[in-house]
């Protein structure tokens, strides 16, 4: 699908090449982190909005049903759920980021596959929750 040599994928025999272990962005591991990000902003904004967001619908269909809505009450209302979507978002973005930046940059900087980049991955996003 990528045009790359299956043989490269080969994890007894070398380090795996970036061109394989992201394909989307096979020459800068930074490429690939913020495009990570963007992905699983966008992905958890979809994810997120009805958590976010029905709330804001009913109360406003309660106000409506009662004739005492106002856009002076709806827009703070509409201000902080986008905030909220936003914030839940980029937390769950950097999160996942973090791993991919870890794993990356350790196998980058050891030249070996090992799985000392997935464990502090998973270690500081564990730590990013307890800050949550």
């Amino acid at each position: 699908q990528h045009g790359i040599d299956p043989d490269l994928g080969d994890l007894y025999s070398r380090h795996l090449p970036c061109a394989v272990v992201h394909p989307a962005n096979p020459t800068s591991c930074t490429k690939h982190q913020i495009y990570i990000w963007l992905v699983t902003f966008l992905k958890s904004s979809l994810l997120y909005a009805p958590v976010h967001l029905l709330p804001l619908v009913i109360k406003t269909v309660s106000l409506a049903r009662r004739h005492s809505f106002s856009w002076e009450k709806f827009l703070p209302m509409l201000k902080h759920a986008v905030s909220n979507l936003a914030r839940s978002s980029s937390f769950l973005a950097t999160f996942v980021a973090i791993i991919y930046f870890f794993y990356c940059s350790i196998r980058e900087m050891l030249q070996d596959d090992t799985r000392l980049g997935p464990f502090l991955g998973a270690l500081f996003c564990g730590m990013s929750v307890k800050l949550d």
